[in-house]
């Protein structure tokens, strides 16, 4: 069962409505989530640098739009599927493997990954998907959760990883 995340927690996202690092948002935008909620006293810089290493060899690529489908408890939340495969998947494997064996690294949602993780868009009632849309992805982010206040969340996006470009 997951904990529930708490602030300076993060999680890796591809956001389809981009957002510069240092942008805080409310309600999440557009976005894959790539790997859930996890907990690291990694420095952004080193962990940007793991998802790179992590990552390496994998260019920008496109995905296509499938079904909606109810994800959650009592399965509440309407989401998109990205049709599989996809290289979503391929991502969340490499990276699962490299959180997996780092001893910094304690992932705090483990329902959500592995064979159970399916890439997906959360539904909110305005997004323009439709089943067979392609989205892009060109970049990952980090975004952590800034702060916890009645009736939501501030989540910030604390750093990105370009897809196919060597990183310093």
């Amino acid at each position: 069962m997951s904990a529930a995340p708490q602030p300076g927690d993060r999680v890796l996202s591809s956001l389809l409505q981009p957002l510069a690092p240092g942008e805080a948002f409310r309600h999440w935008p557009l976005h894959v989530t790539v790997f859930p909620w996890f907990r690291t006293d990694l420095t952004t810089h080193d962990l940007q640098q793991l998802l790179a290493d992590t990552l390496q060899g994998i260019e920008p690529f496109t995905a296509t739009m499938g079904e909606t489908a109810h994800f959650g408890y009592q399965s509440e939340v309407p989401v998109r599927v990205v049709l599989a495969p996809n290289q979503f998947e391929e991502i969340h494997q490499r990276v699962l493997r490299a959180f997996d064996a780092h001893p910094d690294i304690k992932i705090i949602a483990p329902e959500h990954i592995g064979p159970n993780f399916r890439a997906h868009v959360t539904l909110h009632g305005y997004e323009p998907l439709r089943e067979g849309d392609i989205v892009a992805c060109n970049d990952l982010q980090i975004v952590h959760l800034g702060a916890i206040h009645p009736g939501g969340s501030t989540k910030e996006v604390e750093g990105e990883i370009d897809l196919g470009k060597p990183h310093a």
